[in-house]
């Protein structure tokens, strides 16, 4: 286990965190690696612009993707929220997949994406192993 303290640059030795599960432990990030690495980055979600995580040879995850793979803050009353999904008005829509692909929303709800489903702002999209998606956005250029 590592432990890095606020404002450390977050450096870890091989891209193995694009394949760890990360959490909150109240202002602290946790990422626990496939196997069994563990590091805990002191007050990341008390800062202003969150720290990116990278290897020494380049291999970067942006802070603000970090932020949400962690998943929604609970140290307060949950309420529902007040706008109707409905009302939000996707960015793209899937055109292809192959394999299993899961898309985790901005307000922390996971599915398996298919054919056509829309794709919203904010949503972190992880396809498995030999899986592969196309993605139509809303001012026709695609991913």
């Amino acid at each position: 286990m590592m432990t890095l303290q606020p404002g450390q640059d977050v450096v870890l030795d091989g891209p193995w965190f694009l394949r760890a599960d990360f959490d909150r432990e109240g202002a602290d990030l946790v990422i626990l690696g496939p196997d069994g690495q563990q590091i805990i980055v002191r007050d990341f979600f008390n800062q202003a612009d969150p720290l990116d995580i990278r290897t020494a040879d380049g291999i970067v995850l942006r802070g603000e993707a970090a932020t949400v793979l962690a998943g929604p803050r609970n140290d307060g009353p949950e309420f529902a929220q007040a706008t109707d999904i409905a009302q939000v008005e996707p960015i793209g829509t899937v055109e292809t997949i192959e394999g299993e692909v899961e898309v985790t929303r901005a307000d922390g709800t996971k599915e398996t994406l298919r054919n056509g489903d829309p794709v919203f702002q904010g949503d972190v999209i992880e396809t498995a192993g030999g899986g592969a998606i196309g993605i139509v956005f809303a001012d026709e250029s695609t991913f």
